[in-house]
């Protein structure tokens, strides 16, 4: 998943913008239709429910398009009510139909995360396609719309994601370098130390921005990974997080030992993956309890509430796989 534009609502005019920007995406009418309606109402809940404090996102899950709506209001007491047709908690006249009608859409999904703590409040709202369940999934919000330095990528079992120092095009074709490099030379976790040291050389030759990487092999029930730079695992416990960050160093520039680890995958919670512009004072504050089923949901709040102003800011979610 990945986002392709960011509208900042503050007005009943930015709602309209958006719409119009966003009809441009879709060649086939009737979904336009369903998402343009779903932009008005997301976007007008923002001006009804968090005074204007908000943003819609479209993004891009598994070849479909996606809207996420964020908003730093006084968020949802029961999301579950809100869903009912005819509830509402807008003081002025209103039908109370919108998410109940989103929510009823064949063939779509709508995935509510809120907060209402006095320090972190706000609602996210995901609305897209219903897709396959995912075992690993991703999501980057660039600093520079148009270019990110964060990527992620998947070979079989095995996953890059990493996060090239800087923004912008230098950054961004970086990423593009190394993804290419990881496709032709990264085949195992046996070797993977000396596939690091490879990509370290090449990005010194290529005089390309160095790089903060993680490789991992997904397992089932099991993730065996090896990285370093300035990049963070986060493991469910209970219902919250317990941290752990990986030596210093970076490829391309000061190269040092890496760090190698196993982490169980359990039902409790999935594991995550965030890079440095996912703050993480902000992320502690974060139940672990917000994931459950709401995936996109709640990788969306992750990035809206504790990303950085400053730089991309990316996770990825890896969980328990089910055996049928």
């Amino acid at each position: 998943m990945k986002r392709l534009r960011r509208f900042l609502v503050t007005n009943k005019s930015d709602i309209i913008y958006a719409k119009i920007e966003i009809g441009h995406f879709f060649s086939d009418s009737h979904e336009r239709e369903i998402y343009l309606f779903a932009v008005m109402e997301l976007g007008s809940n923002i001006l009804k429910h968090a005074q204007s404090n908000g943003e819609l996102w479209l993004l891009e899950k598994g070849g479909f398009l996606a809207l996420a709506a964020c908003d730093r209001g006084i968020g949802i007491g029961n999301t579950e009510l809100a869903l009912q047709k005819g509830y509402s908690t807008f003081t002025e006249s209103s039908l109370g139909i919108g998410l109940s009608s989103l929510n009823s859409t064949d063939g779509y999904q709508l995935e509510i995360v809120s907060l209402n703590k006095k320090s972190l409040h706000g609602t996210v709202v995901y609305f897209g396609r219903i897709t396959a369940d995912e075992q690993v999934d991703w999501l980057s919000i660039p600093f520079d719309e148009n270019y990110n330095g964060d990527f992620s990528l998947q070979k079989g079992r095995l996953i890059a994601f990493g996060d090239v120092s800087g923004h912008g095009l230098k950054a961004a074709a970086a990423a593009m370098v190394i993804m290419d490099f990881f496709k032709r030379h990264c085949h195992s976790m046996l070797t993977i130390d000396d596939f690091f040291k490879s990509l370290h050389r090449y990005l010194l030759e290529q005089n390309a921005r160095s790089c903060d990487l993680i490789v991992g092999a997904v397992e089932p029930d099991e993730l065996l990974f090896a990285g370093l730079g300035n990049m963070t695992l986060w493991e469910p416990s209970e219902n919250s997080y317990i941290s752990h960050s990986l030596h210093a160093g970076s490829l391309g520039t000061h190269y040092s030992r890496s760090t190698h680890g196993r982490f169980e995958l359990s039902a409790s919670g999935p594991l995550l993956i965030t890079s440095d512009g996912v703050l993480k004072g902000c992320f502690e504050n974060l139940s672990a309890t917000i994931f459950g089923s709401q995936t996109n949901a709640a990788m969306c709040a992750v990035l809206y509430f504790c990303g950085s102003l400053s730089d991309d800011a990316s996770i990825i979610y890896i969980k328990k796989k089910e055996i049928a």
